[in-house]
């Protein structure tokens, strides 16, 4: 069976130690709830106590919202450079300006409700609210319709594909069912306890120093892509410091973190209990990209010479030699990047819980 694809989220973790791949214990490490040889402990992306569970409010609801509960109708393979299907079965461009998307067969929500095309029309729907962070692919979409249970049709006003796809990818889908009915003001205000998606996991508890996820056995991918789930529960550390997480993987007390760690190179020669995603830098993926956005209306921004002087007079390998320790790697104009080479590290015994792709949130610093 193949492994659990995790969400960007989650994907980017790298570095794991030996304590989750013990075989028959059941002590905790300390919390004295969940079987240690069925639960997943990471850290390094939640810095403060989970509050919401809603997928419209970007970067504050809880880790794993979107990938582990909430799903997309594309992935986007970064190595492949290709689109994954995902809720979506198939898709066509009939025209220019018109993409028909077939949903897959079986899908349901974690509350039993079937997963039907109104469940994307209603999505889209929703970045006419206030408030819903993609307003903006209403720019350029004229229509969305359900053509049946299974088929979406999105009419564009003009043809945007690498912009619509990218909303594809990035964007998860909500059931009608709920959202439809909500009130503008909710919907990319209300913190959605015990949030109904169609994903893996399902919310299960979560204090302030913790987000809990308990597996959906009940997932479609179990038999349309043959894919298992070897960790019942997946516990999401907030982190304290980058101190405390260092202890925490040298203690065994988290499974998977991607944590900004310098000296973790003397670490990994030190503890063969603990590897990294790659042989040797930048160790871990990247989960995210920094750049600068230029005003081009004022001066001197809106002069191409100035922009290219700008980019030039930023030294980027001493940025990411000095005070990013070479635990980033350099970006590029395109935001994509070569990357290292090729190398994958887990802890034996533990390859179901580890992401058999590369996150599609790319470089560090660029």
């Amino acid at each position: 069976m193949r492994m659990l694809r995790l969400p960007a989220a989650l994907a980017a973790l790298a570095l794991a130690v030996s304590a989750c791949s013990g075989g028959g214990g059941n002590s905790d490490g300390g919390s004295g709830q969940y079987p240690r040889n069925e639960t997943l402990y990471t850290t390094g992306t939640a810095w403060e106590a989970p509050t919401s569970w809603n997928p419209m409010m970007r970067g504050q609801f809880a880790v794993g919202t979107n990938g582990l509960v909430y799903e997309s109708l594309f992935h986007y393979d970064a190595d492949a450079g290709e689109y994954v299907h995902w809720l979506a079965e198939s898709d066509e461009w009939t025209s220019e300006t018109e993409h028909v998307i077939t949903l897959r067969e079986g899908v349901t929500w974690n509350d039993g409700e079937p997963f039907v095309a109104q469940d994307v029309v209603t999505t889209l729907e929703l970045g006419q609210v206030p408030g819903v962070p993609y307003s903006n692919v209403w720019d350029y979409i004229e229509s969305v319709e359900a053509t049946d249970e299974r088929t979406v049709t999105v009419t564009f006003s003009e043809s945007r594909p690498q912009e619509w796809m990218n909303w594809a990818y990035s964007n998860p889908i909500v059931p009608d069912h709920i959202w439809a009915g909500m009130e503008e003001s909710q919907v990319a205000d209300s913190p959605n306890e015990n949030p109904v998606g169609t994903g893996p996991y399902v919310y299960e508890s979560h204090t302030d120093d913790r987000m809990v996820w308990e597996r959906n056995d009940e997932w479609w991918a179990i038999e349309a892509l043959d894919m298992t789930m070897d960790a019942r529960y997946i516990v999401d550390i907030v982190n304290a410091s980058n101190e405390v997480t260092m202890g925490m993987l040298n203690q065994g007390e988290v499974d998977l973190s991607n944590n900004f760690l310098p000296g973790i190179d003397q670490v990994l020669n030190s503890n063969e209990t603990i590897t990294s995603f790659y042989d040797g830098p930048p160790y871990m993926k990247s989960a995210n990209t920094a750049w600068l956005i230029p005003n081009h209306t004022r001066e001197p921004l809106n002069d191409t010479a100035f922009r290219q002087a700008l980019a030039h007079s930023i030294n980027i390998t001493q940025i990411v030699e000095g005070p990013y320790a070479n635990l980033v790697q350099a970006a590029n104009p395109t935001g994509d990047d070569a990357g290292p080479v090729r190398g994958r590290h887990q802890r034996p015994g533990n390859e179901s819980y580890i992401s058999t792709t590369r996150s599609r949130k790319r470089t560090s610093t660029g």
